[in-house]
């Protein structure tokens, strides 16, 4: 999630919406239960590009639902690489 909040703020978009299947993390994000001591970095820096952007919508989606979502995060750790869908 943090190198894809980054990767939009340096291209440019101001208006994101996050939709991630790691039900902690999302929590954690959006505040909702207090941050994870293994995430804590990463929720910090999320939250960082967040004050880049105008608008930030984050949910959580469940990965079995969303058959789109699961071929996407399995081409991106086959990838090994950083890809912005527009």
């Amino acid at each position: 999630m943090r190198n894809g909040i980054r990767a939009v703020v340096q291209v440019g978009f101001k208006n994101v919406h996050i939709k991630g299947d790691i039900k902690t993390l999302i929590q954690a994000v959006q505040s909702y239960v207090q941050v994870p001591l293994e995430i804590q970095v990463s929720v910090h820096d999320i939250h960082s590009y967040y004050k880049l952007c105008n608008h930030v919508i984050v949910n959580h989606i469940f990965r079995d639902d969303n058959h789109t979502v699961n071929c996407l995060t399995k081409f991106g750790i086959i990838n090994h690489s950083t890809v912005l869908w527009n």
